[in-house]
C-alpha cells in the first residue's frame, strides 16, 4: 500500500519534467532582459535589504507598480548558482513547478481523502498549457513562488486542525510564515483568508470555519497592505475603479474565456486583448448563458456536496484579484488563472473518480480517455515552450494571435541589439503601422536609420516625434546634432 501511494505522487512529477525539459534551453525574453539582465539588485545578496525596501525591479526601472521581494531574491540565487545563464533560470523555474505539483498532490489527498482524486488533480495542473505563460518565462516565475508557499500554508493549516496532531502550534506558526512569503511573492495570495473561510464551512469534516485561527492570516493582511500603501512606493493614481455595469458584464467575458481557456487551451498568446464592456452585449451575452446555468447548477451542490462547492469557491477566490474590480494592465492573462484553475482540475478530477467507481463503465475505455487528456495536455505545453525559446520566437507567434505594435517594438529592439539593421526598420515600420503616432517608435527607428547612415529618414522621424511631444530634450539634441 505504501509502495502504491509513493507510485501516484511520483507520476505527476515525472509527467511534468518531461512535460517542461524543453523549456530549459530557451533565453532570456521580453521582459526578462529588464527584471534580469539588466537588473543590477538581483546581482548579489548583499542587495537583499534594497529590494525588501524597494518595488519589484525598481533598480532596474521596471516601473510595474508591484512589490515581490521573493521573486527578485530567487533570481539572485540563481544568479548566484548559474551567473547569466538562462538554463539556470529556467531549472529552476521548473523546480518550483514540480513542488507546487507535489505540494498540490499532498493538499488535495489531505481535503478529499482520495489519491486517486489528488494524482488526476496533480497531473492536469502539472501538465496544463495555460501554465506554461509562468513557467516557461522567467519573469513569470512571481506565479509558481506564490503558489508554493501559498499550498504550503494551506497544507500547514489543514495539519495543525486536525484532532490528535502534535505540534499544532508549530503547524500553524509556519503557516502564518509561509503565507507571508506568499503575499511578498505575488498579490494574488492576498485572498487566501477567504480559501481558508471557504474550506472550514465546505471541505472539513466537520464543517466549521474556525474563525480564531484565521483572524492572525487577515492581520497579516492588513500589516501587508498598510506596508505597501504608506512604506513602499506606490502610485495609486495607476490604479483605476470601474463601474459595477463595466465589472460585472465584463468579468462575465473574463470568466467566460478562462473556462474556454482551460478547455481548449488552444491559440496560447500574451498580448490578449478584450474590450471593456458597460452593457449586456454580444459577447457578455454569450458568456452570460453558459455561465448562468453552471452558476446555478453549483449552488445546489453547496448542501449536495459541499467538497465540491469548495473547489468551486477556490476558482472564484483566487481569481478574484484579476476580475479587473480595480483596473488591471490588461483585462486577462493566462498565467493569471494559474492558481484559481487548480479549482477546475480538482472538480474534473472528481468526475473522472466517480467514473472509476461506475461499475457500468469500462475501466478500459476510462483509461484511454486519461491517456487522451494527458497526451493533449502534454503535446500542446510541449509546442507552446517552444514558442519561449528565444525573442524572435515569442514576438512572432504572439503576433499571429495580435498585431500589436509593443510587439513589433520588442521586435525590432531586439534586431537593433544583434545589429539586424535591415530587419529591425521593418520592424519599426510595423510598430508605426500600427500606432503611427507614437514617438518611441518614431525615435526608435530613427536610431536605427542614424546607425545605418540614412540620416534623412532619421531626422525625418525625429522631427515628427517632436510635433507629436515637444518635451524630448534627447531628440532636440540629436536633432541639432544631425539635421541637415
Amino acid at each position: 500500500m505504501i509502495a502504491k501511494k509513493r507510485i501516484l505522487f511520483i507520476i505527476p512529477l515525472v509527467l511534468t519534467f518531461i512535460v517542461y525539459f524543453n523549456v530549459i534551453k530557451g533565453d532570456f525574453v521580453w521582459d526578462d532582459q529588464t527584471i534580469v539582465v539588466r537588473n543590477e539588485a538581483v546581482k548579489g545578496f548583499k542587495n537583499i535589504p534594497y529590494i525588501f525596501k524597494n518595488e519589484f525591479a525598481e533598480m532596474a526601472n521596471y516601473n510595474g507598480n508591484v512589490y515581490r521581494p521573493m521573486q527578485e531574491l530567487s533570481y539572485m540565487a540563481d544568479y548566484w548558482l548559474w551567473g547569466m545563464d538562462s538554463r539556470g533560470f529556467h531549472f529552476t523555474s521548473i523546480l518550483l513547478q514540480l513542488i507546487c505539483v507535489a505540494l498540490l498532490f499532498y493538499l488535495v489527498r489531505a481535503i478529499t481523502q482520495s489519491g486517486i482524486i489528488a494524482l488526476i488533480s496533480s497531473v492536469i495542473f502539472g501538465l496544463h498549457p495555460v501554465n506554461t505563460e509562468a513557467i516557461a518565462y522567467i519573469s513569470g516565475r512571481s506565479d509558481p513562488l506564490y503558489l508554493l508557499f501559498m499550498l504550503s500554508s494551506f497544507l500547514l493549516y489543514v495539519k495543525s486542525r486536525n484532532p490528535g496532531v502534535l505540534k499544532k502550534t508549530i503547524y500553524y506558526i509556519s503557516s502564518l510564515i509561509f503565507y507571508a512569503g506568499s503575499l511578498i511573492s505575488r498579490e494574488t495570495a492576498i485572498c487566501f483568508p477567504l480559501l481558508l473561510i471557504a474550506y472550514g464551512g465546505f471541505a472539513r469534516e466537520d464543517r466549521r470555519t474556525d474563525w480564531l485561527s484565521i483572524i492572525p492570516f487577515g492581520a497579516i493582511v492588513a500589516a501587508y497592505a498598510f506596508f505597501r500603501l504608506n512604506v513602499i512606493e506606490f502610485n495609486q493614481a495607476a490604479i483605476g475603479v470601474l463601474n459595477v455595469n463595466a465589472i460585472i458584464f465584463t468579468d462575465i467575458k473574463i470568466i467566460f474565456n478562462y473556462l474556454i481557456l482551460l478547455i481548449f487551451p488552444l491559440n496560447l498568446h500574451m498580448e490578449r486583448v478584450m474590450a471593456l464592456s458597460t452593457t449586456l452585449d454580444a459577447d457578455a451575452f454569450l458568456g452570460l448563458i453558459v455561465i448562468l446555468p453552471l452558476i446555478i447548477f453549483s449552488l445546489k451542490l453547496k448542501k449536495r456536496s459541499p467538497r465540491i462547492f469548495f473547489w468551486i469557491l477556490w476558482f472564484f477566490i483566487l481569481l478574484l484579484p484579476h476580475l479587473n474590480i480595480l483596473r488591471l494592465n490588461a483585462m486577462y492573462a493566462e498565467h493569471w488563472i494559474y492558481g484559481a484553475a487548480i479549482g477546475i482540475y480538482v472538480i474534473i478530477a472528481y468526475a473522472i473518480e466517480g467514473l472509476y467507481r461506475n461499475k457500468k463503465v469500462q475501466k478500459a475505455v476510462l483509461n484511454l480517455l486519461c491517456a487522451g487528456i494527458v497526451l493533449y495536455l502534454a503535446s500542446i505545453s510541449i509546442a507552446r515552450n517552444n514558442d519561449w525559446k528565444d525573442e524572435p520566437s515569442i514576438y512572432t507567434s504572439t503576433l499571429k494571435h495580435n498585431d500589436s505594435a509593443r510587439v513589433w517594438s520588442n521586435l525590432g529592439v531586439y534586431y537593433d541589439i544583434n545589429e539586424e539593421y535591415a530587419n529591425a526598420i521593418e520592424a519599426y515600420k510595423e510598430a508605426l503601422r500600427v500606432s503611427p503616432r507614437d514617438t518611441l517608435y518614431n525615435n526608435n527607428i530613427a536610431i536605427v536609420y542614424m546607425k545605418t547612415g540614412k540620416m534623412e529618414k532619421a531626422v525625418y522621424h525625429w522631427g515628427f516625434s517632436l510635433k507629436v511631444n515637444p518635451n524630448q530634450p534627447k531628440v532636440r539634441e540629436f536633432l541639432s546634432k544631425y539635421k541637415i
